[in-house]
């Protein structure tokens, strides 16, 4: 097949061409391959096209004799995948220079016009590329009232689009370019069971859960990326090999300084109520290199878990969704920790248990301007953990008795509830915003309130 596509620019196109095969054997054993080129016109002439092929294989184990007589068993299939898929810019014209207006120059006494680069070109920008292995295995039991899935993914993408800082004699902040790789492996386990299905009285509930392991496989020749954070925040993030993308870089306060510890240990001019930065490096100052890394955006799983229960006219139904393991870095805190004007507002439970000689807080400083060891914003007392558990939704509806007639085949009354509640240890509004819009990384940036919202209703079905 051949498809031109706009992909919302007129100046971008994108060409795909596909073929594919399927084959079945006996209904046991199936196979389907296919091989694609797509090509884009963000792309220079010469990597214009990439090929992305794929395959997968199933073996439907219930139909061999082995366990065709198994009762208990009523479906088994095992499943195993391997494919590619291309990423290319979400911007044009990142393979050659473009140019606007530049300054007015003046020459000879009058003022000229002129153009100035605006960006740096790369024809050799070419298709981020994702290969990835897959292994699975579906199942259904009893009758099907048990049934799901579990699989095994193994995800490296390679030639990453990534926005390379350059030197700024070069006369541009940065460049998009192809660099390293990284990979993704994880477990998804799926789960659906109907525990009770008789006339009056039914219930089923459904379960899923998906581990992410982020690893940055290479950078090309470059060792390590640091980044900078929105608005007054400064470098905050590293994309490093061995690490994870999303990775947090800061440092790692131990608490405050108290009137009885050995200050030969601290920066001149430290006092009770400053914070006690921990010094990595053992040179008795606090500087750039005492940054570690204080965790990823990425959770270490996510899950949901879903319920209908009903009794003759009466139902009920819950949702909770989740995380675990995501860090977010908290913008209100870096605003209390690090105000840039004291006059601004801030967070009242830090400042009402701040440190005094009458309270030797160890958890929050004093507050005090005039820190000789600087302004960190990125530690471990802003950077929090996101986990969180949401009741997100609960609907009660009761079906009402209807007299036989020709028009109305069903009425229900209903309640609905959603947001009702966040089960986290995350000191901000919500562990699950993000208000810089980054794919990865997470940061909490004077986001909105989640609304919590009850709705209730009639419907009725003709």
């Amino acid at each position: 097949t051949l498809n031109g596509v706009n992909n919302g620019a007129q100046e971008n196109i994108l060409l795909s061409y596909l073929a594919r095969v399927n084959y079945s054997l006996s209904d046991k054993y199936l196979f389907t391959a296919s091989v694609r080129a797509d090509g884009s016109a963000r792309f220079g002439p010469e990597n214009r096209f990439g090929y992305f092929p794929s395959a997968a294989v199933a073996w439907k184990l219930k139909q061999e004799s082995f366990l065709k007589d198994v009762r208990f068993i009523d479906d088994l299939k095992l499943r195993a995948s391997y494919g590619a898929i291309g990423n290319q810019p979400n911007t044009n014209y990142q393979y050659f220079i473009t140019y606007s207006a530049g300054r007015d120059p003046v020459f000879n006494g009058e003022r000229t016009s002129s153009i100035a680069p605006t960006r740096s070109a790369n024809p050799e920008l070419q298709w981020e590329s994702a290969q990835q292995f897959d292994l699975g295995i579906d199942f259904g039991l009893i009758k099907s009232r048990v049934s799901g899935s579990i699989d095994y993914y193994n995800r490296r993408t390679s030639n990453l689009l990534y926005s390379v800082p350059q030197p700024l004699s070069s006369g541009f902040a940065a460049r998009i370019e192809n660099v390293g790789s990284m990979k993704n492996t994880g477990l998804e386990l799926a789960l659906n069971g109907t525990v009770i299905d008789n006339r009056d009285f039914k219930f089923d509930a459904n379960f899923n859960i998906t581990t992410l392991k982020n690893e940055v496989l290479s950078l090309g020749e470059v060792e390590e990326f640091i980044g900078t954070g929105p608005g007054s925040i400064g470098e905050y993030s590293i994309l490093k090999p061995g690490e994870s993308m999303g990775s947090f870089y800061g440092y790692i306060v131990d608490g405050v300084w108290q009137t009885g510890d050995d200050f030969s240990t601290a920066m001149p001019g430290v006092r009770p109520g400053d914070l006690k930065y921990r010094d990595q490096d053992g040179n008795n100052k606090i500087d750039a290199g005492d940054r570690v890394i204080l965790g990823n955006s990425l959770p270490d799983f996510y899950y949901g878990f879903n319920t209908n229960l009903s009794y003759k006219a009466l139902s009920l139904s819950v949702a909770l969704e989740g995380s675990h393991g995501a860090k977010m870095l908290n913008s209100s805190l870096v605003d209390a920790y690090y105000p840039v004007d004291f006059r601004r507002n801030k967070l009242a439970d830090l400042y009402l248990n701040r440190w005094t000689s009458a309270n030797p807080s160890n958890e929050y400083p004093s507050f005090i301007p005039g820190d000789p060891q600087g302004v960190r914003q990125i530690t471990n007392k802003t950077v929090e953990d996101a986990s969180y558990l949401r009741l997100q939704s609960v609907r009660l509806a009761y079906d009402l008795p209807l007299p036989k007639n020709k028009y109305i085949s069903r009425a229900s009354v209903f309640i609905n509830g959603q947001n009702l509640h966040t089960f986290t240890k995350y000191s901000g509004v919500d562990p699950a915003v993000n208000a810089i819009g980054d794919d990865i990384l997470r940061v909490d940036y004077n986001s909105y309130p989640l609304t919590r919202t009850f709705t209730g209703g009639i419907n009725i079905q003709f």
